[in-house]
C-alpha cells in the first residue's frame, strides 16, 4: 500500500472533542462518519467529520440508519466530482484503540463496495486507520493517520450541543433470573427489574471494568483464565451488581462480539426479590455470609 492519510489539525481536533464530550457527558463511545478524497498524488484526505443520530454506550454506538442514509446523500452531492469514500469512525474513550468483534462486524457492512475505511480513536491519543479490500479477495490493513500536533483548547459550544441534541442512552432491561449468592436460586423466581444505569456508580464501575476486559480479550492480550479471575475476584467484592462469569471460552468469544457490556451485568437483589422472601426469614444472610466464606477460600459455589 503506497497511499499515505491524513487530515487536517482542525479536524483531528473535531472528532477529538466528539469523543471527549460523550465521555464526559455519557461515560460513552461515540461514532459518526468522515470522507475520505483521493488527492492527485493518490493519498487520501480525511474531511468533514460529523456526528450523526444515534443511540451510544459505553462500549457501542449505533448510528440512526435514516440520518445515515440522508448523510450518504448530501455528501455524495457535495463531492459527487472527486473520488471519494467514505469513513466510519468511532471512539472507544478511555479503552485501547484496536477492532472489537462489534468493530469488525461494523466493518463487514461496507463489504457490499471495492475497500472501505475505518478509524478508531481514544482519548490517550492514540488511533488506528484501517483499509479494507473487498474484491477481489478479502484484506485489511491497520494503517495510521498523519496528523499535525496541536495545542489543547476549550471544546466549541457547538461540539457540546451536538453530543447532547443527537446522543441519547437506552434503559436496559434485566431478567433477574439468576441471583447470588448462586444458591438461593431456589428461593427466586424471574423478576424483571427497570435500572436507570446512568444513576447508579456502582453499576458503572462494573461497566468499565467488564468493556474493558472485553476489548482485552477479543484483542487476544487476555486470556480466558485470567478474564474469568479478574471476573471472580471483583464479584466477591460486589455489592448491587454482579458480572456473569458462568461461561465457556467459546461462549465468551460469542458474547464479546454480540452483547453489549450492560447485558454482562446484573442487580444482585431488587426490591421485589427482597419482598418474595419472608420478612423473618433469617437464613438469607447467613446463607449470604458463608456464600462469601466459601469463595475467600477459592469455592466455586
Amino acid at each position: 500500500m503506497n497511499q499515505s492519510f491524513y487530515t487536517s489539525e482542525a479536524n483531528w481536533i473535531k472528532l477529538h472533542d466528539y469523543a471527549q464530550t460523550a465521555h464526559d457527558i455519557h461515560k460513552s463511545e461515540i461514532g459518526g462518519m468522515l470522507v475520505a478524497v483521493e488527492d492527485a498524488d493518490g493519498d487520501w484526505i480525511l474531511e468533514d467529520p460529523v456526528i450523526l443520530k444515534q443511540e451510544i454506550s459505553h462500549s457501542n454506538c449505533v448510528l440512526d440508519k435514516e440520518a445515515l442514509a440522508i448523510y450518504y446523500t448530501k455528501a455524495g452531492v457535495k463531492h459527487k466530482d472527486s473520488n471519494f469514500r467514505f469513513v466510519w469512525w468511532h471512539s472507544h474513550h478511555m479503552m485501547d484503540a484496536f477492532w472489537s468483534g462489534t468493530d469488525l462486524n461494523a466493518i463487514k457492512e461496507y463489504s457490499d463496495g471495492d475497500f472501505s475505511f475505518a478509524l478508531v480513536i481514544n482519548l490517550k491519543g492514540k488511533h488506528i486507520f484501517r483499509v479494507s479490500s473487498w474484491k477481489p479477495f478479502e484484506m485489511h490493513i491497520d494503517t495510521k493517520v498523519q496528523l499535525l500536533e496541536g495545542d489543547e483548547r476549550k471544546i466549541p459550544k457547538k461540539i457540546l450541543s451536538d453530543v447532547e441534541r443527537l446522543c441519547t442512552k437506552p434503559v436496559y432491561n434485566y431478567m433477574n433470573a439468576k441471583k447470588s449468592p448462586k444458591y438461593l436460586h431456589a428461593k427466586q423466581t424471574s423478576l424483571l427489574k427497570t435500572v436507570d444505569i446512568d444513576s447508579d456508580q456502582e453499576a458503572l464501575r462494573a461497566i468499565e471494568l467488564i468493556t474493558s476486559l472485553n476489548y482485552r480479550f477479543a484483542a487476544g492480550d487476555l486470556s480466558f483464565k485470567e478474564w474469568a479471575r479478574i471476573v471472580e475476584s471483583y464479584n466477591l467484592r460486589m455489592n448491587d451488581w454482579y458480572i456473569d462469569d458462568v461461561m465457556t471460552e467459546a461462549q465468551l468469544k460469542k458474547d464479546v462480539v454480540h452483547r453489549k457490556s450492560e447485558d454482562f451485568i446484573e442487580p444482585l437483589y431488587s426490591d421485589a426479590d427482597m419482598a418474595a422472601w419472608s420478612s423473618d426469614d433469617k437464613k438469607v444472610e447467613e446463607m449470604k455470609d458463608e456464600w462469601y466464606f466459601n469463595k475467600s477460600y477459592g469455592d466455586i459455589y
